[in-house]
């Protein structure tokens, strides 16, 4: 996934506007129109470090995207069995924006992150709401952690 589709996934995540992005951030309507429908592939890091405090979103992991940040000297991707794995915690709403999952789903589309001792290959948890509850099996507030590429009898 490119880092115009991130930014624009997570902004419509938080429904906001180019506008609002551009009253809170410094940049222009233009640069920002720019990076987000891809024409500014490669945005200077003191504009993605605005973005992504805008958007609550890992800079490091944008600036990773962008192509500063190797994966040795960026976010962390193998893990011994032994630690804590972090996973995004994401809600249906936002499921339904990225459904079906082209791409691995990683730490940046998610303002949560829920950490489990295992280890998923482009793992992610799901958080119930209230509106998709079915109880007595899922609860408001219960979290599913989801691994695409694992079957159930592993388990």
């Amino acid at each position: 996934m490119e880092l115009h589709d991130i930014l624009h996934l997570h902004r419509k995540s938080k429904k906001m506007t180019l506008m609002q992005l551009v009253d809170q951030t410094s940049l222009s309507y233009g640069k920002i129109y720019r990076i987000f429908n891809g024409t500014l592939a490669k945005p200077l890091p003191d504009d993605l470090q605005e973005i992504s405090t805008c958007l609550s979103l890992d800079f490091r992991y944008l600036l990773q995207v962008s192509g500063y940040l190797s994966s040795e000297t960026g976010l962390q991707e193998s893990r011994d069995e032994s630690e804590v794995a972090h996973y995004p915690l994401l809600s249906w709403n936002f499921c339904s924006l990225i459904f079906p999952f082209t791409e691995p789903i990683t730490s940046g589309l998610s303002d949560d992150l829920f950490s489990w001792t295992g280890s998923l290959q482009d793992g992610f948890a799901l958080k119930i709401d209230s509106d998709h509850e079915f109880q007595p099996i899922y609860c408001s507030g219960d979290v599913i952690l989801c691994g695409p590429h694992e079957s159930c009898e592993d388990y």
